[in-house]
């Protein structure tokens, strides 16, 4: 009984397998490249549809992208078993939609085709085609938004040379088309294009390798000669200037040839298949980086149409990472260089209250006329009408208490300029670090409203397709044209919020406003930051924790801020002023001088010299005297006093300074570490509700493409998602950001930290933790 059974449950699942028919279908493609996963689809599409009814054979033919062979396997399929013939590929297609005469033993489809659908079906018997995704028409109506070019270039090989020729032909222009000579060498192709030429209309040329291609279009904005693709996205990512077409049609071709697969193999005659296709917009695409680097700069209008790839997000340019950032402006920075222009200054300073100690050496020189009464008069003394006599002096100080004072305080000061200095170093650290984060922030903000605009203008594809088919109202329509009008606005803010962190990043670095560089993404998982150390990290997941590494932070910062040191060396500086200025009651000053007098020469003398030396007086021998002073003022108006009063005074309002900065410090430090903790739990948060809306906008999108909901909740899900992809991003950079912050008021920059600087710390750290 069981193996009864078992032979008759065998036999009714084998009989649809001995009684499936089999359908023989050759796909004729142009090559190996391009095809495959078109191929994969719609064998996947053809046999999801009727695998339960028929076998399928798919066989595939290449035609070695050359229009006679296919044409030769065309006819070679309608002679041998095959059952139905498609062509995929612009030379299979056009060979069978042109070379066949409008006669098709056999049920024929023609697949990815530039043919345009004037009626609902071809009319043919046996023939159908599916519209063409593409329109050329239509590029060079857009191109010539971008580029009003007078000769445009269009490369062609000696195979699609006539095809291609034939078809454009049927266009009426306002501008010469130029056929260039396509060898698929891209030295050569190069060579043979004219010099004349305005524009490049690149069509898929099937060279030997994809980076050939890629190649190409990199040699040609080189030669700053704009190129707009008939395939559209791709080679725009690839650094074509723009292109029109979608890069979604894949589906939809597929499953219209599997549609008409099945209708075929019910026994319909493809003569009276649809050709039109609904639900493929266009997909205008401009690549900025390439607007830019060729010179193409499309006005306001044509962006506004547009979706822009690598928009404020430029791959040309140096190499930038955070680190490398901050080192930079801690060379170049302006800032920092007047700073540093500020020790200098004060080392001079000093080296001019010393020169007050050694010793002060000056000479002189001088001729002296007088008239002849004037020297007749100087009784007693011995005058000449002319003379010319020298004098040198030398003055030493002995002892000068205020003189001591100044060089001392001078030195003082010179320790606050270089304080001062470090504490300025530490500000570049966190404002270039800030300008660093604001442009990835920006850059990431930019990406998110970029999407948002896509995700917009597939919301419009689908209002419009289901007003098409009378499933929503033209209400729709309006709705979401006006959306993706406000969203492309905020898209342009997003674009100068890029382009003016840009200017402030560079600013700070010393470096054209302009200029392009590529930055490096910062993580927590960089190690650029001391939160990102194991070994604390662990330290600040509780609040209790939280405060520990807070109480620590503070006193590690109160020996090695700077900005505390500035106010120590003030008030030193001024302690010592005050000391000098008590001093000054009681301690007089003590100064040598002495001075040398000689005669040179003699004019016009009264007296012969002669005559003065046998009266023992020679008027040529040099005569000196030296001269010690002390000094002590014993009165000046109460001036000593009040100076004494003011350094007082002072001193006792830096201390109140010194005060208000440990506080101040001590605030900073504990609510940056707060706003860390607070950061790492909003970083998983939003990270979280961005899934969460991501997934809740898809499932209403495929809820309003069905019908089940309406535009009023599928925008509120966009809004939805938008709002939680630009807070997860914020959180994250607001959490690096309150890092470093944390380390700048520490004093300690640990991304520039040695590793024995870092082991230090960590011990310190661990030794506060055993103490307590």
């Amino acid at each position: 009984m069981k193996n009864f059974i078992y032979i008759f449950f065998l036999y009714f699942i084998c009989i649809p397998l001995f009684g499936q028919e089999k359908i023989n279908i050759d796909l004729i493609v142009d090559d190996d490249r391009g095809s495959d996963d078109f191929v994969k689809r719609l064998k996947k599409e053809t046999r999801d549809l009727l695998e339960n009814s028929y076998t399928i054979d798919f066989r595939i033919k290449r035609s070695e992208n050359s229009i006679q062979k296919a044409t030769e396997l065309i006819k070679q399929s309608y002679q041998d078993n095959s059952d139905i013939v498609v062509s995929i590929g612009f030379l299979s297609s056009s060979a069978l939609a042109t070379q066949m005469g409008n006669n098709y033993p056999k049920p024929s489809i023609a697949g990815i085709t530039l043919q345009y659908a004037e009626n609902e079906s071809s009319g043919i018997h046996n023939y159908t085609y599916v519209e063409s995704p593409f329109s050329v028409e239509e590029d060079i109506k857009t191109f010539k938004k971008i580029v009003d070019f007078k000769r445009l270039g269009i490369f062609v090989d000696a195979i699609t040379e006539s095809a291609i020729k034939n078809y454009l032909n049927q266009f009426k222009t306002d501008f010469e088309i130029e056929f260039i000579p396509l060898t698929h060498n891209v030295d050569q192709d190069l060579q043979n294009i004219p010099t004349d030429i305005d524009a490049v209309y690149l069509l898929p040329y099937n060279y030997s390798t994809p980076e050939a291609e890629e190649k190409l279009i990199h040699k040609l904005n080189d030669l700053k000669i704009p190129t707009f693709a008939l395939i559209g996205r791709n080679d725009v990512e690839k650094g074509a200037l723009a292109g029109l077409a979608s890069s979604d049609y894949i589906p939809t071709y597929t499953r219209r040839i599997a549609l008409n697969i099945m209708k075929i193999a019910e026994g319909k005659d493809p003569k009276d298949f649809p050709v039109h296709i609904t639900g493929v917009e266009n997909d205008f695409v401009i690549n900025m980086e390439t607007a830019k680097k060729i010179g193409v700069y499309p006005n306001f209008e044509v962006l506004s149409e547009a979706t822009l790839l690598n928009i404020g997000t430029s791959q040309q340019g140096r190499k930038l990472s955070l680190e490398g950032a901050v080192l930079e402006a801690l060379e170049n920075n302006l800032d920092l260089k007047i700073s540093q222009a500020d020790i200098n200054v004060q080392e001079a300073v000093v080296r001019s209250a010393k020169s007050n100690l050694y010793p002060q050496l000056s000479v002189n020189t001088s001729a002296t006329l007088i008239d002849n009464t004037s020297a007749n008069l100087q009784l007693g003394t011995v005058r000449d009408e002319l003379s010319w006599i020298g004098n040198a002096q030398l003055s030493q100080v002995v002892y000068s208490e205020p003189t001591y004072a100044n060089i001392a305080i001078q030195k003082l000061l010179q320790n606050v300029r270089e304080a001062s200095f470090e504490t300025s170093k530490l500000d570049i650290f966190l404002n270039v670090s800030t300008a660093y984060l604001r442009y990835l922030q920006a850059k990431a903000n930019l990406e998110i409203q970029k999407e948002n605009v896509d995700v917009t203008k597939r919301n419009l594809d689908l209002s419009k397709t289901k007003e098409k088919i009378g499933h929503a109202s033209a209400a729709d329509v309006y709705r979401f044209e006006t959306s993706l009008a406000q969203n492309n606005m905020t898209l342009n803010d997003a674009i100068t919020n890029v382009e003016q962190a840009k200017f402030s990043l560079n600013q700070l670095l010393n470096r054209p406003k302009n200029e392009d560089f590529v930055t490096e993404d910062v993580t927590l998982s960089s190690n650029l930051l001391f939160i990102a150390d194991p070994q604390i990290n662990e330290h600040i997941n509780n609040q209790f924790e939280v405060n520990k590494f807070s109480d620590f932070l503070i006193d590690y910062a109160f020996e090695h801020i700077p900005s505390i040191e500035q106010v120590n060396l003030n008030i030193q500086a001024q302690e010592r002023s005050l000391k000098s200025n008590r001093r000054s009651l009681y301690l007089p000053q003590a100064n040598v001088q002495g001075n040398v007098n000689q005669t040179f020469g003699r004019f016009l003398d009264h007296v012969p010299t002669e005559q003065l030396k046998a009266q023992g007086y020679d008027p040529y021998k040099a005569t000196w005297n030296v001269v010690g002073t002390i000094s002590l003022p014993i009165f000046q108006g109460w001036a000593r006093k009040a100076a004494i009063q003011q350094d007082e005074a002072t001193i006792d309002q830096l201390y109140l300074t010194k005060s208000n900065t440990e506080q101040a410090f001590e605030t900073n430090i504990r609510t940056t570490i707060e706003n860390v903790g607070n950061s790492y739990g909003d970083v998983l948060l939003s990270q979280k509700a961005a899934d969460a809306s991501k997934k809740y906008l898809q499932i209403t999108q495929d809820l309003y493409r069905e019908g089940a909901t309406n535009i009023t909740t599928l925008l509120d899900a966009q809004n939805s998602s938008l709002t939680a992809n630009l807070n997860a991003i914020n959180a994250r950079y607001q959490l690096v950001l309150d890092a470093l912050t944390a380390e700048r008021y520490t004093g300690l920059v640990y991304m520039l930290a040695s590793d024995e600087e870092k082991e230090e710390f960590i011990q310190l750290f661990n030794e506060y933790l055993l103490e307590k």
